[in-house]
């Protein structure tokens, strides 16, 4: 198929974002919404560019760039755009979102415009409670979210997906694209930061949009533009900043940048915060918590067979039939603890995000890293047995259990196989029991006086990780945030827990068996 550009229909694009459309907020708040020049690319180009038969050549367009530049703005001319300007009849244009509230951002910034517009965009457009509707062609604006989709029977013409990486699944993307077979001209807009998701859809539309950038004419529909840091690039540089942000110095500022990058230098946890926002780099998780380097300085060459008899603290996360079950082994010697874990699955563990991590997963069980249960789930009497086992071989302090899920069934079966009953503890999974053993657990790895033996599968973990702090400082791993398994980080933080526990005299403990921190 043939493409052609067209002057007077780009022109027509550009004109209405700097003859009808203002700024709401901000220092420019009243003012027309004069395109800067990579926004002016892209609408000329989205609008521009037309196939033989006059309708639009790009159906879906992909733009990935940094927070801060103006994207929830730009987002909602667009989509008042596709409603009043279009040329369709009863268009449907719908803001979509991982949930109401981002939904409604790019929504909220389309009605603030009408509102406080010009008349003639006044003239066309009538809002109400939910909805902005064209007064000429019957056509609708409304906010959709991932957790409020209504279901299939939507006929859009314009789709606006805010924040792609924020999406749970791709369930109501594919909805949502699946609706689009009865216009002529469809235009679905993934305006999104990058995120650190690779199973997500996001992740899958920017393999695409690199594919598309290197060989235009091999995907000829799809429209991509991505602006960040590379991989290998200093991202302490502020050429490197000037790169990653096209509106640096009109929506985002130098100083700005520079205050975030100084408390991303002191502050590691904070520095994919950076990379991730403000360079537009796909990082690991959501914020890193535990730097790598700092982990791997904690590796030991003591050996848990050398802590036979010994006091131990144990933790136990279940996490479920066909996935990775983790047990911590927690040692004190001198001033330093010592930590070792266990883990099991059945012989294919099928809630791993991503392939390749599937892949090595599957290579530990086959190594013997990770103990594999016959059958399609994780046989627990395998796990029951091999506790009482190490009980035999340790001290065996307290064993701390999740009170909800599997781990509760199973702290019975470890009963009737003798294990004492006064020596199981819940340790409940809130911000409460996790905040003093996390904060000692981040402590002690940077100093490393919390010591490992190397195990592959942990510094896997460790990798995943992200942490969930409250207004209060108070810190958590958050499976949530994590880029996959954590299962073996967090029964670690829970044994340390319990050892800090006991230092404290064992005051935390409750008569009912639940452990209070």
């Amino acid at each position: 198929m043939a493409y052609r550009f067209c002057n007077d229909t780009a022109d027509r694009a550009e004109r209405f974002f700097s003859q009808l459309l203002t700024f709401v907020e901000g220092e420019k708040a009243g003012k027309p919404f004069a395109l800067e020049a990579w926004q002016r690319k892209i609408v000329r180009d989205i609008f521009g560019w037309l196939r033989d038969d006059g309708t639009r050549r790009y159906r879906i367009a992909y733009i990935e760039v940094p927070r801060k530049n103006g994207k929830s703005s730009f987002a909602s001319g667009i989509a008042l755009y596709l409603l009043l300007c279009d040329k369709e009849q009863r268009p449907q244009v719908y803001s979509c979102a991982g949930d109401r509230d981002q939904a409604r951002i790019v929504f909220n910034a389309a009605r603030a415009m009408v509102e406080r517009g010009s008349q003639p965009l006044q003239d066309k457009a009538e809002l109400r409670q939910y909805q902005i509707r064209a007064r000429a062609n019957g056509g609708w604006y409304e906010a959709c979210s991932a957790d409020a989709y209504r279901g299939h029977g939507l006929s859009p013409h314009g789709i606006i997906f805010d924040e792609l990486h924020v999406q749970p699944n791709r369930d109501l993307w594919d909805s949502m694209l699946s609706g689009r077979g009865a216009r002529r001209q469809p235009l679905v807009v993934a305006i999104t930061t990058a995120g650190h998701d690779r199973s997500s859809i996001c992740w899958e539309m920017h393999q695409r949009a690199k594919a598309a950038i290197a060989n235009p004419e091999a995907d000829p529909t799809f429209y991509a533009v991505i602006f960040g840091a590379d991989e290998k690039d200093d991202w302490k540089s502020e050429e490197v900043w000037r790169k990653a942000n096209p509106n640096l110095g009109v929506s985002v500022s130098l100083e700005f940048l520079r205050e975030e990058c100084t408390a991303a230098q002191h502050n590691p946890a904070h520095e994919n915060v950076f990379r991730n926002l403000y360079l537009n780099q796909w990082t690991q998780q959501a914020i890193r918590w535990i730097q790598l380097d700092a982990w791997d300085k904690c590796q030991s060459d003591v050996t848990l067979d050398e802590f036979a008899g010994e006091p131990c603290w144990a933790s136990l996360d279940l996490a479920s039939t066909r996935d990775i079950n983790s047990l911590s082994l927690l040692f004190r010697r001198d001033a330093d603890y010592h930590v070792f874990n266990k883990y099991w699955m059945p012989q294919t563990p099928r809630d791993i995000k991503a392939r390749a991590d599937r892949v090595t997963v599957e290579n530990w069980g086959k190594q013997g890293l990770i103990k594999q249960t016959e059958g399609d789930v994780t046989d627990y009497r395998v796990i029951v047995d091999d506790i009482i086992e190490l009980m035999e071989r340790f001290d065996l302090q307290v064993l701390a259990y999740d009170p909800w899920g599997p781990a509760r069934a199973m702290a019975q079966m470890l009963v009737q196989s003798g294990f004492p009953e006064d020596k199981l503890r819940e340790f409940r999974q809130n911000i409460g029991s996790f905040a003093a053993p996390s904060k000692e657990f981040e402590r002690r790895v940077g100093n490393a006086t919390i010591r490992h033996d190397g195990d592959p599968v942990l510094r896997w973990m460790v990798g995943n990780v992200a942490a969930f702090r409250d207004n209060n400082d108070n810190i958590r791993p958050s499976k949530h945030r994590s880029a996959d398994k954590i299962d073996g980080v967090v029964t670690a933080i829970m044994s340390l827990g319990l050892a800090m526990a006991e230092m404290n005299s064992g005051s935390v403990y409750e008569t009912s068996g639940s452990l209070l921190l």
